[in-house]
């Protein structure tokens, strides 16, 4: 989910733009594990396109 307070400040770059439990949760397990990770918005806006031909 994008961040609320976006319109508010200057606008949020890269991962900090997004917030919520599975970003609290990726976060966590990148810092236990050790592994860097990059959100990026979905352009298409299709979803579950694979089960679309059924």
């Amino acid at each position: 989910m994008l961040r609320t307070d976006m319109l508010k400040s200057k606008p949020l770059e890269g991962n900090a733009r997004y917030e919520g439990f599975c970003i609290d949760l990726l976060s966590e397990m990148a810092r236990i594990v050790g592994f860097e990770y990059g959100m990026s918005d979905v352009l298409d806006v299709i979803i579950d396109d694979v089960h679309s031909n059924e």
